[in-house]
């Protein structure tokens, strides 16, 4: 499968890069400062707008320890964004060393089945281990994908 960049950039308090892996794209993104919803907003519809996909990747990158405040609100709030964005399956892997992110983690993925996102979450402290988690929900998202369609039940052809 061919890998492309196809963005890069920075917003406060993130650095991101856009691949496209075959249809899919993967956003890595690296927080530089403390973030709040407030600093996500802006890096979200960057890759939302990014994404020609109903599914969205990313590996969030928090190895420098900043403060990463995410509350229930601002989860709902994120996932409403993703879902008008034509989002239906969501894949995240967080690189971060902060004991109590598994519960957010959790917390996380509660929300977006009730908001009616598919996917899965992971919080690791082990890079190696989120990249390899993201690449492989992609290969199991595009073959599930690619079965779809051709037993013509995808929702989403065209996207």
């Amino acid at each position: 499968m061919a890998v492309t960049k196809i963005a890069s950039g920075s917003v406060p308090g993130f650095e991101y890069e856009t691949y496209r892996h075959g249809q899919e794209f993967l956003h890595r993104v690296k927080i530089t400062g403390p973030v709040t919803v407030t600093e996500r907003i802006p890096l979200y519809r960057l890759t939302l707008d990014q994404t020609d996909s109903t599914a969205y990747f990313c590996i969030l990158d928090n190895s420098g320890r900043y403060d990463n405040s995410l509350t229930h609100a601002d989860m709902q709030l994120l996932d409403r964004m993703a879902i008008n964005a034509g989002i239906s399956h969501f894949y995240g892997a967080t690189v971060t060393f902060d004991p109590t992110y598994p519960r957010i983690v959790k917390l996380a993925r509660l929300n977006a089945e009730i908001a009616g996102l598919t996917g899965e979450l992971l919080a690791t402290g082990d890079p190696t281990e989120a990249e390899h988690f993201i690449l492989t929900k992609i290969e199991q998202y595009r073959t599930q994908r690619d079965h779809l369609r051709t037993t013509g039940r995808d929702q989403n052809p065209n996207r």
